[in-house]
């Protein structure tokens, strides 16, 4: 993913999914409305101090886990041999940042096990240029392809193909899916996306001291993003009596306009007990800390996941205040593992164990990065699985 403005970075994150979320009838479903959603125990006027505190406390030691979470891969079991070389795997690219990440990881897994990555480029603004891309896929022989970000019902009319040709269908970071022998993998999804926002929500409850109030920024018509907003607002409700939720739906168009900023504002403005916003997808909200800044809204926290480099330096800065990278180049590693454990005839988890996580606090030891965990620490981990050198 190359440097861009914050602005540029998600107009072109947004603009790729406006017709996919118009072809699964879920867009038109979301308003750029907010609703409260309290916790069980309403705002918290009514929860014991001592209630509050062993919340908080519970809280904190989950933050801390994961602020402390080692950075490696695990519940692998290495391949029986070698990894056979000379195969070739397809990488179906779009033009937004997270594809590229991926991509990034493909070719540094492909050439560390001698395979060739052919590379399909497609626009995912055109949604109807994906089966194309995955029909021309199949003419290079390869041992699986991958794709990301768009739905299921995008591309299921395409599983009998592969079925029938014999390549499975490797996919990473695009929702709810149902796997088969064909589709064997699903990068990034499944238990990863309530612990995201799990995450995120356990560090509101121990901040705020279990009586805190949040904004729940949902983009709802992407199934990935409700998933970790979903992950939020389940957390807070378990978890915190003293807490509340209000959650803001807004659209893939209010985030390429740049008005979900000024959504978040206005909500803020008109509860002033809300001090924290909670996002899944931290690219969305970049340049948010000045929204707030302008408004004179100084004491607003900013929680994320799936951060950039310019929300990883706010949080150095202090402006936001706790993100958890998403992992893309490691996904694409995953994803040749999963191929990987096919070939073999191995059990394959089409989860692949789950990416490495991790939140980062102002305090955490981190360099602002495109992609965070950065890939090259994983490296030596999935050579030593796939046995070579």
């Amino acid at each position: 993913m190359h440097r861009t403005s914050s602005s540029r970075r998600s107009a072109k994150f947004a603009a790729t999914f406006v017709g996919v979320a118009a072809l699964v009838a879920a867009l038109a479903a979301c308003g750029s409305s907010d609703s409260s959603s309290p916790s069980s125990g309403g705002s918290g006027s009514g929860s014991s101090s001592s209630t509050a505190a062993a919340e908080a406390a519970k809280a904190t030691a989950i933050t801390q886990k994961w602020i402390n979470e080692k950075q490696t891969i695990s519940g692998k079991t290495p391949l029986k041999s070698p990894a056979p070389s000379g195969k070739t795997f397809v990488w179906l690219n779009c033009e937004i940042p997270a594809c590229t990440e991926i991509g990034k990881g493909l070719k540094e897994a492909t050439d560390a096990i001698g395979w060739k990555l052919q590379v399909i480029q497609y626009d995912q603004a055109d949604i109807s240029a994906l089966v194309p891309a995955m029909q021309r896929a199949l003419s290079y022989n390869p041992v699986g392809v991958g794709l990301s970000g768009l739905p299921q019902a995008v591309w299921q009319s395409e599983i009998p193909a592969y079925q029938k040709a014999g390549v499975p269908l490797i996919v990473g970071f695009v929702g709810p899916t149902t796997n088969g022998s064909t589709l064997i993998g699903n990068i990034g999804d499944g238990p990863n996306l309530p612990e995201y926002g799990s995450m995120i929500a356990n560090w509101f409850i121990s901040d705020s001291k279990a009586t805190g109030s949040a904004l729940n920024v949902r983009v709802d018509s992407l199934q990935i993003l409700k998933g970790i907003s979903d992950g939020v607002a389940s957390t807070v409700k378990s978890g915190c009596t003293g807490c509340s939720v209000t959650d803001l739906n807004t659209t893939l168009q209010d985030v390429e306009s740049g008005a979900i900023k000024g959504q978040i504002v206005a909500a803020l403005q008109r509860n002033s007990s809300i001090k924290y916003v909670l996002s899944p997808q931290g690219g969305f909200i970049s340049g948010l800390p000045a929204a707030l800044h302008a408004a004179g809204l100084n004491d607003i926290k900013i929680a994320a996941v799936g951060s950039s480099s310019e929300n990883l330096t706010d949080l150095k800065a202090g402006t936001e205040h706790a993100m958890v990278g998403g992992a893309f180049q490691v996904g694409g590693f995953e994803m040749i593992d999963v191929a990987l454990r096919h070939l073999e005839g191995m059990t394959v988890d089409p989860y692949d164990g789950g990416l490495p996580k991790q939140l980062l606090v102002q305090s955490s030891d981190f360099t602002p990065v495109d992609d965070y965990p950065p890939i090259e620490p994983f490296i030596p981990q999935f050579k030593a699985l796939w046995k070579v050198s």
